[in-house]
């Protein structure tokens, strides 16, 4: 019980370790006036997550 206790809590860092790099890209890049290098810098790293949760996944 102990090991899924850890890999739950190794999950959930991931989700906000991504979610806070998504905010800091969205706020360094809000300050400019190209909406679409926000968008695209989002998409790469929505693009990016699958693979590096199976990594960590180990499958």
């Amino acid at each position: 019980m102990r090991f899924d206790l850890v890999l739950l809590l190794a999950g959930v860092l991931v989700v906000l370790a991504f979610f806070a790099l998504v905010a800091f890209i969205v706020h360094r890049l809000g300050a400019t006036s190209r909406a679409a290098a926000v968008i695209m810098a989002v998409d790469v790293l929505v693009a990016a997550l699958p693979p590096v949760l199976s990594v960590l996944q180990g499958s």
